[in-house]
């Protein structure tokens, strides 16, 4: 069985070569980001259903994990280390490069995003983008959102992807690391 022969995998590749037709790094070098998402939960978990946070830029890096296209405005969820946490963006409003990371980009893709805080009228703290980059393109598709790997010798086989979708795996491992180191 080919790499092509997964339909999303061949998606995946076709955007990462649109990518570079443009002109645009699909995996640059560097990223620098100023804050986790836990600082941003602990700061502003306070707002108010649709307060904004002026003056403040945050930059944050994590794994796209969902998208939900609006027409002009998009959400979508990304986790880092420390969590999770929604972006919002306006499509008019990113650079013409942004707009062609996001519209190339994929679930599970690690992106960087650069904007204000605040939290929507149903009251989920979230960052308004006005930068967003692609930091690393994935190649291959995570495993399904909600049922994640039921598999349990494909969950030893396939680490890494375990990691990635089951946050109380990913608790246990970084406490077990502590307690080692």
């Amino acid at each position: 069985m080919s790499l092509d022969d997964n339909p999303l995998r061949a998606e995946k590749r076709k955007k990462l070569h649109a990518l570079k037709e443009k002109g645009l790094d699909p995996f640059p070098h560097n990223f620098n980001r100023t804050h986790q998402t836990k600082d941003i939960v602990a700061k502003h978990s306070g707002l108010s259903a649709g307060e904004t946070v002026e003056g403040e830029t945050v930059t944050l890096a994590g794994r796209l994990m969902t998208t939900r296209v609006m027409g002009k405005a998009s959400f979508f969820n990304f986790q880092d280390q420390s969590g999770s946490l929604q972006g919002y963006v306006r499509l008019e409003e990113l650079s013409e490069d942004d707009r062609a990371f996001f519209d190339l980009v994929d679930i599970g893709d690690i992106v960087g995003v650069s904007g204000f805080v605040f939290k929507t009228k149903k009251g989920e703290l979230s960052v308004h983008c006005k930068s967003f980059r692609i930091l690393c393109k994935t190649l291959e598709p995570l495993p399904e959102k909600y049922h994640g790997i039921a598999d349990v010798e494909l969950k030893y086989r396939s680490r890494h992807l375990d990691l990635i979708m089951n946050q109380e795996s990913r608790q246990v491992f970084e406490t077990r690391s502590l307690i080692i180191r």
